[in-house]
């Protein structure tokens, strides 16, 4: 679930450092601490208030054990570029956290530049195979101190970028009796949904991603699909729009038609895009509605009049088979500093182990989050099922089957994957200008080709290092 950006905030926990550093913490006196404990710095990217006091609650009781050894200051970092400077400062200068968060996309980023230790050497083999595959192969990298492939990061949830959502009051007005599953079916109740808006008002059938960034993160699940694979191949070395355009050419079709029949705005209807676009659903501005999973948790905690109206389903795929990828994922993962040593790496783990493996701990995020995210651990996705939830089962089934079958956001350059995203945005920008989709898609997929073979073939462009050739 995403919310309006926040400013920069820091915040440090009281009763986490030495009892000498109490005094200055109002009411330290009333918070109980581990004398002679190891302190372990805990860095966090800031993101909903709820999701910062809830991990804020709960080291405040990871701290109340009192016999383990290891207390947690925990820190708080409220904007992505500031986030990420801190990091790279902190490992200039010898500062840095023992723990942080990590997108899944940086790992490999991070381990390069020796940031990371592989927190697969701490965790037991179950605890290894409890996260499902989507996820642990995604932080499992070589370890280049010993040359095996290790687990370098603890999956923390998996947030499918792109799910349908819709009126279902809409949708039984107008006579749609069955949610699109194709793309031919979704143009029909788009049909049917914009006679029923009113564009005077600057209503429309559905709301979509609008500029360049968001379409290139929010269609991995579409191109993989569609293509069979993405902008590059598994190697990152060789582009795949050269020999499969014409897979491309009907995803750049997919987004004209939508802009080209006036079924969808080219530019946003909400103040944070594609964040919020469900937003515009729930106010009855489009009857339909293409969003992130977190759009579920915006709907419960701001439109919670709106849930029995609201549909959630898969994306709709070209041909009708929802069976595979139908999303991406993105999401975050918990990592170890490779400044530790040993001894401070052991309880490093011992922190991860209480947070990720105690299903009770875990999923208590997942439920304030309005099951809007997919666990990454089996025994979490247990635990919740059997668990009693006052949010729409249906929904909380959706979420994790599109997560589980989803495919995970690339980590190539972006420079590579920005360019279908390019393609895309120019097909709505210039859908209703009287030249045919082939003319545009004509002119605009040889820019695109010609802009990813010169990026990858720059000096310093690295290949992707997982692939092994057959």
């Amino acid at each position: 679930m995403k919310t309006k950006a926040k400013k920069i905030t820091t915040v440090v926990l009281c009763g986490v450092m030495a009892s000498a550093a109490l005094a200055g913490c109002a009411g330290g006196s009333d918070y109980p601490v581990e004398e002679g404990a190891t302190v372990l710095k805990l860095w966090a990217h800031s993101f909903e208030d709820w999701a910062d006091n809830l991990l804020t609650e709960q080291v405040k009781e990871f701290n109340s054990i009192l016999d383990d050894g290891i207390q947690i200051d925990l820190k708080f970092y409220g904007d992505d570029n500031a986030y990420d400077t801190a990091i790279a400062a902190g490992f200039e200068n010898d500062s840095v956290a023992d723990i942080f968060m990590a997108q899944y996309d940086r790992i490999y980023t991070y381990l390069k530049a020796g940031y990371i230790a592989p927190v697969g050497d701490y965790l037991t083999e179950e605890e290894q195979n409890d996260f499902f595959d989507t996820a642990r192969q995604e932080v499992t990298y070589v370890d280049p101190d010993d040359g095996k492939e290790k687990l370098h990061a603890c999956p923390w949830y998996l947030e499918p970028a792109m799910m349908f959502f819709y009126r279902k009051d809409i949708f039984e007005q107008v006579g749609v009796d069955k949610v699109p599953v194709s793309w031919e079916e979704l143009y029909d109740a788009c049909d049917k949904v914009a006679g029923y808006m009113d564009s005077s008002r600057n209503q429309f059938a559905i709301s979509i991603p609008t500029n360049a960034v968001e379409l290139t993160w929010t269609t991995y699940g579409m191109v993989q699909d569609t293509t069979g694979g993405l902008a590059v191949d598994e190697s990152w070395l060789h582009s795949r729009v050269n020999t499969n355009e014409e897979a491309f050419k009907d995803c750049a079709e997919f987004w004209y038609t939508l802009a080209n029949q006036s079924y969808a705005p080219i530019a946003s209807l909400t103040p944070e895009g594609y964040t919020d676009s469900v937003d515009a659903l729930c106010e009855g501005k489009v009857g339909m509605c293409l969003g992130g999973s977190w759009s579920i948790g915006r709907i419960y905690s701001y439109y919670p009049e709106m849930v029995d109206k609201i549909g959630v389903a898969k994306m709709p795929t070209l041909s009708g088979d929802q069976s595979g990828v139908t999303s991406c994922n993105g999401g975050w993962t918990y990592v170890m500093s490779a400044k530790m040593n040993e001894t401070k790496r052991a309880l490093a783990a011992e922190f991860l182990r209480w947070y990720f493996f105690k299903p009770e701990n875990a999923s208590r995020y997942f439920d304030e989050a309005y099951y809007c995210k997919a666990p990454t651990t089996k025994s979490v996705k247990n635990y919740i099922e059997t668990a009693e939830k006052s949010v729409n089962p249906e929904w909380v089934a959706c979420v994790n089957e599109v997560a589980e079958n989803a495919v995970m956001a690339p980590s190539c350059a972006w420079a590579v994957s920005n360019q279908i995203g390019q393609l895309f945005e120019y097909m709505l920008n210039h859908a209703k200008e009287g030249r045919t989709f082939a003319a545009l898609f004509s002119e605009k997929i040889a820019e695109v080709k010609a802009a990813i073979d010169t990026t990858i073939s720059q000096p310093g462009y690295e290949g992707n290092p997982k692939y092994e050739a057959s």
